[in-house]
């Protein structure tokens, strides 16, 4: 059974406390089996029976994996100059009157092709597990409440969607008014 033994510190989230509360635990260790987490604590008190396989940790900050519940993956455009020009004070009113905000994506979307806008997608949801994302739910075109579950180590992902829906990463969602 792998453990991942030297963890500077180990952030935890317990029921008690609510969402936003982190319980740190210095000088931690974690033990798993398959793909769940069967011991956490101090490494002082780890079991004899999790030391036989550890894996070093360095030293490492170590946090629970992260879930994205909502996430646009399939869409075009950029809008980052509208983010620069929020933080110079311009209002979301005043992005949208110059063209900006969500109908801009929606006509930057209509432009791109198929390929362009899964090979975003893709891009988005490699960099969204490289950064420790382990439950992703998207939105694609017809299809609602697909999940995408990361299983560590080797990132492999399992689509989780009703049966009868098409899977196809296509056009995002459009409003009626371009």
């Amino acid at each position: 059974m792998p453990t991942l033994v030297n963890i500077g510190t180990l952030a935890t989230c317990r029921p008690a406390g609510g969402q936003a509360a982190i319980h740190p635990i210095s000088r931690a260790a974690l033990a798993w089996e398959h793909d769940r987490i069967v011991w956490v604590g101090a490494e002082t008190d780890l079991p004899p029976a999790f030391r036989a396989d550890p894996i070093d940790a360095g030293g490492r900050l170590v946090i629970p994996g992260l879930i994205d519940c909502h996430t646009h993956l399939a869409f075009g455009g950029n809008r980052a100059d509208e983010w620069t020009a929020k933080l110079r004070g311009a209002s979301y009113l005043d992005i949208a009157a110059s063209g900006g905000g969500i109908r801009r994506t929606v006509r930057e979307t209509a432009a791109a092709s198929d390929d362009e806008l899964q090979a975003r997608a893709l891009g988005f949801l490699s960099e969204m597990i490289r950064l420790g994302e382990l439950d992703i739910q998207v939105t694609l075109k017809d299809v609602k409440n697909v999940h995408l579950s990361v299983h560590p180590p080797d990132g492999r992902v399992t689509l989780v969607a009703p049966s009868a829906t098409r899977l196809d990463v296509a056009r995002a969602y459009a409003i009626s008014k371009l």
